[in-house]
């Protein structure tokens, strides 16, 4: 077959990548590759770029090697690479790609776009809350695709509640029977801190800029103004001490001292990173306040997924690939990354899980790439 495909698991957005029907050799292969990948096959953002053949061992001879993508490119083929590769079956390079893209407010899953039928407010905080941002609304403007009969949505939507961190972890449920248009969002308040380990997107460890907050001064006053700043009410409570779990980036800010009345966080008095000299254990962290309303929908939400209703993406394709052998990769292993891919881990935990189906040193080796590759790109 011609130009880019994923080879592997039944799953389009996942394998071991092809080019022309030859597999590519995975010297030199990071997230940069991956990203030209997924971009060109339509997909959302990189999540993981594999190596080792990690989807299984290819079964041709290898057409690309020492691919050096920027990451901005259109295609692979435009990437520097060698057609004269030296490697053997078990060094083919692989790619997981997010199901999820927006483009230009544009929702696509699975590369086709997703019907605007059932969105309303919820579904477009948390989409544009993926791409940095504390509002959102669906837009009916010009700029939106109107229904046609030749249009092929998708046929599954999100049912989020408002307070999922991205469009994956919303439960999700059938729309074949679009009647609206493609979903178009309309995003505002663009952010620079965010909550991550927390059980939704209103409580967490704090970052800032890229990087957690140490918990040095660490008080409400400054917990209001964050949780305002994400478009919350106010803070309910703050935690010290990596509450949310231990963080593993390099701390942006410490000695924060607001004084409950700024609108970003960005203006409240604190100190550079380079003053900033903090354990994992020292992140600041944030319950914000949730509106009756939305607490409501989430208590509902609740017991749906109780009942087994409900399913959201990672869990759709966690099932299909299998769920980890406890005794195979040490009990911490999930916890660790869940917190370090913040908030985003549903499509990384795939690759997680099915390292430690492999050895015990393999899978070691799978999962440290992994999750540089997640603080990488969602960090």
């Amino acid at each position: 077959s011609k130009g880019i495909s994923l080879r592997g698991p039944a799953h389009s957005f996942l394998g071991n990548v092809y080019y022309d029907g030859k597999p590519v050799c995975d010297d030199k292969w990071d997230l940069l590759d991956a990203q030209v990948v997924c971009h060109q096959l339509g997909l959302g953002p990189a999540i993981a770029a594999t190596t080792d053949s990690f989807f299984g061992i290819p079964e041709d001879e290898f057409g690309f090697d020492n691919v050096e993508c920027i990451g901005s490119e259109s295609a692979l083929l435009n990437c520097e690479h060698s057609t004269t590769p030296n490697c053997d079956m078990g060094e083919a390079a692989g790619v997981i790609c997010s199901r999820v893209d927006i483009r230009q407010g544009e929702v696509f899953l699975d590369n086709l776009p997703v019907c605007s039928t059932f969105w309303d407010e919820k579904h477009a905080k948390v989409a544009c809350r993926q791409m940095g941002y504390s509002n959102g609304v669906v837009s009916n403007g010009v700029v939106a695709r109107e229904r046609s009969s030749s249009v092929n949505y998708h046929q599954q939507t999100f049912d989020c509640s408002g307070l999922e961190q991205n469009l994956l972890g919303c439960p999700m449920v059938n729309s074949s029977n679009c009647t609206g248009q493609q979903v178009n969002v309309l995003c505002t308040g663009p952010v620079s801190v965010k909550l991550i380990g927390g059980e939704n997107s209103a409580s967490g460890n704090v970052y800032f800029m890229n990087g957690p907050v140490c918990d040095d001064n660490w008080d409400i006053e400054d917990g209001d103004v964050v949780c305002r700043n994400l478009g919350f009410e106010s803070a309910i409570e703050v935690t010290k001490g990596s509450f949310f779990g231990p963080v593993y980036r390099d701390f942006t800010t410490n000695h924060v001292q607001c004084s409950g009345y700024e609108d970003t966080f960005e203006v409240c008095s604190k100190r550079d990173k380079k003053g900033t000299f903090c354990s994992k254990m020292e992140a600041a962290g944030v319950f914000c306040n949730v509106t009756k309303a939305n607490g409501h929908h989430i208590n509902k939400r609740q017991d749906q997924e109780a009942a087994g209703s409900t399913v959201n993406i990672g869990q759709q394709v966690m099932g299909a690939l299998g769920s980890c052998n406890e005794d195979s990769g040490g009990g911490g292993e999930d916890g660790e990354l869940e917190d370090a891919a913040e908030g985003a881990a549903e499509d990384a935990l795939i690759a997680a899980r099915r390292s430690k189906r492999n050895s015990e040193s393999g899978c070691s080796d799978a999962h440290g790439a992994i999750l540089e590759s997640v603080l990488n790109l969602w960090t």
